[in-house]
């Protein structure tokens, strides 16, 4: 059936890595489904778009920080490769991406042609069997020209498991053009050469499956892996960071795929969340006297606002509470996202919302970029003023009209005075 039509924002237009417009599309189309289709398969494709969209989310938060590998998986149907993540073939999703790009302006249509190419060439060799025991399959995906869609630099292996489903794993490389052609012709003595005077480029990786017969650590040290890339384990750990923010996202589509403003802000704070887990991380694995310090405000009868207490202590446990997790989207969402040109194609950036005018006149103020530069700024104003850590007495007046003496004890909580009641006052 044809898609929904509706309005797409302004900022939706375009090529970037991670675009919610799709999600969108989706959610749209499934809806207009209800009532039409049996229930069961609409919930059942309810299921798969849901699992689809948090698949989809967890792949962007490792391309921000260029995780090491990832996994997802393929099978045959007939002669027909196909995904548990959608009912259409694969080939026709890989079309589909190729005409979305030509459309909005990709100048690497070769490239994309290629890769088109490539995965029917995958199709046809799972299809027809023409693996033998133990081969497997990699293609090799490098990084474009200056200017490029593409900024990664990856090599993807294929491997079928004994149920006969297809295990595709890509990890990041250090390789040039020629360290890949020559990796290539050693896995692979059937792997061709440019014709005279052409030079190597990506698509004439893409659209030429290597067969080979090594191990998978001869084929990861073979395509030089990259050691440096981040770590699965720690990337597993943002994403649970993450994780009840991407259900909030997905329940808004659910109920409610129009509801742009909301979208958004649940896209930017799932990144913001994203770079602040991995901020946590980076800081933590520091030795102690490297350390940055938190900024810490009086305790006692001060008590830090609402507004300020995520940005000072973000935490790395998820709070699944949706109280919580609204407040951390109406928080982090309308500030300002870290652009990263990793993920491909394009680059994953944040999206414009109805932000109040004193955070738009905050950001101009100190040109921020990201939410990290709201947390500087919240740290500059702290560490100017020199934090009085001392007992102090509460300012009240005892009934009978005598001040009152009782002390404060810094750091007690204290939030009303147990001699004379005075309620919480800041210090």
């Amino acid at each position: 059936m044809p898609d929904v039509t509706w309005q797409i924002p302004e900022d939706f237009q375009g090529i970037i890595s991670y675009n919610p417009r799709h999600d969108i599309q989706d959610y749209l189309n499934l809806k207009n489904q209800n009532g039409k289709i049996d229930p069961r398969q609409y919930i059942e494709e309810q299921i798969r778009i849901d699992n689809r969209t948090r698949r989809q989310l967890e792949k962007a938060i490792g391309e921000r920080f260029g995780v090491e590998k990832s996994t997802w998986d393929y099978f045959v149907e007939g002669e027909v490769l196909k995904s548990p993540d959608y009912t259409e073939p694969v080939l026709k999703r890989y079309k589909k991406g190729q005409r979305f790009l030509a459309e909005n302006g990709s100048v690497e249509t070769a490239r994309e042609d290629a890769e088109v190419r490539g995965i029917t060439a995958v199709e046809r060799i799972f299809s027809q069997h023409e693996l033998h025991a133990n081969q497997k399959l990699v293609i090799a995906s490098p990084r474009g020209p200056e200017g490029t869609l593409y900024e990664e630099n990856y090599f993807d292996v294929y491997k079928e498991r004994e149920d006969g489903s297809i295990e595709v794993t890509r990890y990041h490389s250090t390789h040039s053009y020629e360290g890949f052609h020559k990796a290539a012709q050693k896995a692979d003595p059937t792997f061709k050469s440019p014709p005279e005077n052409k030079p190597l480029d990506a698509a004439h990786f893409l659209d030429k499956p290597i067969i080979t017969s090594l191990s998978e650590d001869e084929i990861l040290e073979l395509f030089a892996i990259d050691t440096e890339a981040q770590s699965y384990r720690e990337s597993q750990e943002i994403i649970a960071v993450c994780t009840p923010i991407i259900t909030a996202y997905i329940n808004t589509l659910a109920e409610d795929p129009l509801a742009i403003d909301q979208i958004k802000k649940t896209i930017n704070t799932i990144f913001n969340k994203a770079d602040w887990a991995k901020q946590q991380i980076d800081e933590s694995e520091k030795p102690d006297n490297q350390q940055r310090s938190i900024p810490r405000l009086r305790a006692g009868l001060c008590q830090a606002g609402p507004e300020l207490r995520p940005a000072l202590y973000p935490s790395v446990k998820p709070d699944l509470h949706p109280i919580a997790v609204m407040r951390e989207i109406d928080h982090y969402g309308s500030q300002p996202v870290r652009p990263s040109t990793r993920g491909c194609p394009g680059a994953q950036r944040g999206f414009t919302v109805n932000q109040p005018a004193k955070l738009r006149a905050a950001a101009r103020l100190i040109s921020a970029k990201s939410v990290a530069d709201y947390a500087r700024l919240a740290k500059n104003t702290l560490d100017d003023e020199d934090e009085d850590t001392s007992d102090f007495p509460c300012g009240g007046t005892k009934e009978n009209g005598e001040p009152c003496t009782y002390i404060v004890r810094y750091g007690s909580g204290t939030t009303k005075c147990p001699d004379c009641g005075r309620p919480a006052v800041c210090a």
